[in-house]
């Protein structure tokens, strides 16, 4: 069930607000959205912090995790040219991966309010 002509208010959270909008989601989502604070995803305050990740975070947490199984590999007695491989393979997969559900399952076009 989709509202006509449906619009999106960004003072309120958005999670619940664009299944409204059916097939008009995809204009939607292309469109940029001017503030200097982005809009909330989820009314709660516990959920709403789990949507937002400064970059440095990233590292602090991956690069340790890589290290460990990367030195695991060498302890094991893997050749370091074929770690070397892993790593690259292992770095280019995870890039393809996240590409294609980002570009496939975030993106994909639906017509009902959960899709």
């Amino acid at each position: 069930m989709v509202a006509e002509k449906f619009v999106v208010d960004l003072n309120k959270p958005l999670v619940f607000q664009v299944g409204y909008l059916g097939e008009a989601y995809e204009e939607w989502v292309h469109q940029p959205i001017m503030s200097k604070e982005s809009p909330r995803f989820f009314h709660s305050s516990f959920l709403e912090f789990f949507t937002r990740t400064v970059w440095w975070v990233v590292p602090i947490v991956w690069v340790p995790v890589a290290s460990y199984f990367i030195y695991n590999s060498f302890r094991l007695g893997l050749p370091i040219p074929q770690i070397t491989l892993f790593v690259l393979l292992g770095i280019f997969v995870w890039t393809l991966v996240e590409y294609l559900l980002h570009r496939f399952l975030f993106h994909v076009q639906t017509k009902s309010y959960w899709g």
